[in-house]
């Protein structure tokens, strides 16, 4: 198998024949030189002659200088939370998001996403020898909702709105994703 990896000029970084084992896995161990910045793209092919040889796929990666989160973000769902399922007419979200040295960070955007997904398998904590049947499942595709963007207030603080009742009908497993944006509006961290 051939491996050529390449920089955005087209610029070749690696070109290396490495060996399948009879299971057909491989591995590469490569150090990415110093300097190197931006989208690398790995090119993976059968060893033959240049004529002959067959791509395999392609793939991408990306590579940045390491820059340090400069803030903290913490999410906590309030609202009557028991061990079992919550009804979203009331859920919100609190935000507390903090500088790296812990005052507040003011002012800031907060973006927030919810993943909505059929629940499967319910099971509760303290009832993991129980099945459980779901009497009104989530009978749509999953998808992804977009909440209203905020600003945190002048102690960092905010509330976010994921009452959403069109999805209150039914069982649905959800995932809440949060992030907070640094002044500039660029960097992000995110909960």
């Amino acid at each position: 198998m051939s491996i050529r990896i390449s920089d955005t000029t087209e610029r070749t970084l690696l070109q290396k024949t490495i060996p399948v084992d009879p299971s057909g896995l491989s591995n590469l161990d490569w150090t990415i030189p110093p300097g190197t910045n931006g989208r690398l793209r790995i090119d993976v092919s059968t060893h033959n002659d240049a004529q002959n040889a067959s791509l395999l796929g392609t793939s991408a990666v990306t590579v940045e200088e390491f820059a340090p989160e400069t803030m903290k973000i913490q999410t906590v769902l309030n609202g009557d939370i028991p061990a079992g399922w919550i009804t979203p007419d009331t859920l919100t979200a609190e935000i507390a998001l903090k500088n790296l040295f812990g005052t507040a960070a003011a002012q800031r955007k907060i973006r927030a996403e919810l993943s909505v997904n059929p629940a499967r398998h319910l099971s509760f904590k303290d009832f993991e020898n129980y099945t459980f049947a779901d009497a009104r499942p989530f009978s749509g595709n999953s998808t992804t909702v977009s909440l209203a963007d905020t600003k945190t207030a002048d102690n960092g603080k905010a509330t976010l709105s994921v009452a959403l009742k069109e999805f209150s009908a039914a069982t649905a497993s959800c995932r809440l994703f949060v992030e907070g944006f640094e002044a500039g509006g660029g960097r992000a961290v995110s909960d």
